[in-house]
Order: structure tokens, then sequence, then C-alpha cells
């Protein structure tokens, strides 16, 4: 595959990643762009660095910019990407709003760009291979999963995730992975959240999912100022119970079925998902073919989140999920 030239926008942890990653992939980070221009040039690495993206866009000459600033700055930046003709990969959330995601998707779209997404935990092998054994009739037809995710509050230069809140932050993922391991679309929401620590954000939900069909999936979660540090390992339980058995997985370390054959441990192959999701963006970039995870996937969460806030606003009563199509 030709090397992409690739630039970051947002220089904090998770734009160090993506550039750790992709240059290892053997793509050349040739801009970066950050309102720290001393973090922004630590990522370029002898590439360009600029304290902001439109400046980076003007100069031109990448193929992909990843999009790893905080979540108010997703829409402008992707609209801005659209424009100048850039691919982008986004890291979750997707936007701050429904309305801002539907617009950056249809920007993308309408400009023939490819815009791929950053669920990085589908390509994590504990729920990826749950996702498989489900789709192969193991437990038969899904009915009801529960999706348990708490962390330690965001410490340092992360705390502004605490000002979006858990729904965008971490519980984004939840819900990415009960419609996708469940295979379904969702359909109507229950919620209640709270704040404890002091920031802006929620940082604490509960959220009821229907997905229609009598499929429902339950997910809570959020920061905890007295959680141990696990280091984003042992921080997910999720449960997926069928008609015939039922996977239990830890995030860390256990992934196990039973059935009525018995119950078996599965082997979990340790992955890097930061890489792996990378990878597969890139190679489907390279082969004309759309994302695996794409704007439309970040949408549906953004639709679940519109949906939860509604609900809890609500005294916790139904919300339908908006359309997202």
């Amino acid at each position: 595959m030709v090397p992409l030239r690739i630039a970051i926008i947002g220089c904090g942890m998770i734009g160090r990643i993506h550039a750790d990653r992709l240059a290892a992939l053997g793509h050349e980070i040739v801009a970066a762009s950050d309102p720290d221009l001393e973090r922004a040039r630590t990522v370029a690495a002898g590439g360009a660095a600029y304290q902001g993206h439109r400046d980076l866009l003007r100069a031109g000459g990448i193929h992909v910019a990843c999009i790893c600033s905080p979540t108010p700055h997703h829409h402008g930046a992707v609209m801005d990407c659209a424009a100048a003709g850039v691919h982008v990969f986004l890291e979750k959330p997707m936007a701050v709003t429904l309305d801002e995601g539907r617009e950056m998707a249809a920007a993308m779209e309408a400009a023939g760009l490819a815009l791929g997404f950053g669920f990085k935990m589908r390509f994590e092998t504990v729920f990826a291979t749950a996702r498989r054994l489900i789709a192969e009739g193991l437990i038969g037809r899904p009915r009801y999963a529960t999706f348990s995710f708490y962390q330690p509050t965001p410490p340092g230069e992360r705390i502004w995730y605490a000002d979006i809140g858990v729904l965008r932050d971490m519980l984004v993922h939840m819900i990415d992975l009960a419609g996708w391991v469940l295979d379904a679309d969702p359909c109507a929401v229950r919620a209640r959240t709270d704040r404890e620590i002091g920031r802006a954000g929620e940082d604490k939900a509960f959220i009821d999912i229907n997905f229609g069909e009598r499929v429902e999936a339950r997910i809570q979660g959020g920061y905890l100022a007295d959680y141990p540090d696990v280091a984003g390992r042992e921080d997910v339980v999720f449960q997926i119970v069928g008609e015939r058995g039922y996977v239990l997985g830890k995030r860390s370390d256990l992934l196990l079925t039973v059935t009525a054959d018995g119950s078996r441990t599965h082997a979990l192959a340790p992955v890097d998902a930061f890489a792996a999701e990378l990878k597969a963006f890139t190679e489907a970039l390279a082969a004309r073919e759309s994302p695996p995870v794409t704007g439309r996937d970040g949408l549906r969460a953004q639709a679940v989140i519109d949906a939860a806030e509604r609900s809890a606003a609500a005294d916790g009563a139904e919300a339908r999920v908006p359309q997202w199509q």
C-alpha cells in the first residue's frame, strides 16, 4: 500500500497515539495542529506544526486528517476538511449535537470523501469474538444485553472529558457495542443521569435501550472519584442472553459461553485496537472501499445519546431515538 500523508488535528493523548500507530503502519505524519504549538511540533515529528487546523488545511498536501480534538471542535474541523477535499478519521464521539453530526456526515458524503470513525472497542478481541459467536448462532437469537463501564475521574489534561459527560466520553462505546453485537438498531430509550463530581457533564448514567422485536440492552457506567486505577482494562463487564444460552465477558481477560452443551472459556489473543482500527481504515481507503466503521455508525450512537438526554430531562420517560440515516 502506498503510504498516506496524514495530519493530526488535536495533539493530546489520543492524537499522540494515532500518530504513533500510523507511523508504525508506514504512513507519513506530515503535519499536526494544536492550540499548544509545542505539542503539535512533538506530534508532527519534523513535519509542519500549526496552532489551528485551518492553517494546516490551507497548506495542503495531505490525504487524511485524524481529528482527535475535544468534541466541541469536531464539527468545525470536519466541515473544513470536507471543503478542503481531505478524508477524515474522527475520534468518538461524533459531535456535541445530533444536528451537527448529520451536517458533518452529509458534507463528507457530498464531497465524495471517507469519514472513518473511532469505535476502537469493536476491534478488541473480546467484543469481536462475542459478536462472531452470536452471529454464528451459538446462543440463538439474542434477547437481552447488559454492559457496565466504570473508570476513575479523568486526570490532568483529560479532565475536559468530564465536561462533555460520560454519555459522549465513555458510554458512547457501550451504546455502539450493544447495537453492533446485537445487530439491531435502537428504537427507544429510558435514561437517568447523575452529577456528583462537580463538572459540567453528567458523571454517571443508566440507560435502557429498546431495539424492537423484544430485544433490549441495559447500559450503566460513569466516573467514580475513588474507583481504583485499572489502566482501562478491567473496566467493562458484559452479558448477552439469547434463546439458547449466553455470552459473558470481561474486557481484560474473559469470554465465557454457556449453552445446553455446557460452558466454554474462549482464548483471547491480545490486540492493539488503536493500530487495528487505523490499519482497517487506511486499507479501506487505499482500496477505495467504505471504511469498516463510518460516520453513520457514529450518528447512530449520537441519536441514542440525544434520546437519553431527553429521557433523563423528563425523569426517565421513554424517548424515541430520532432518525440518524
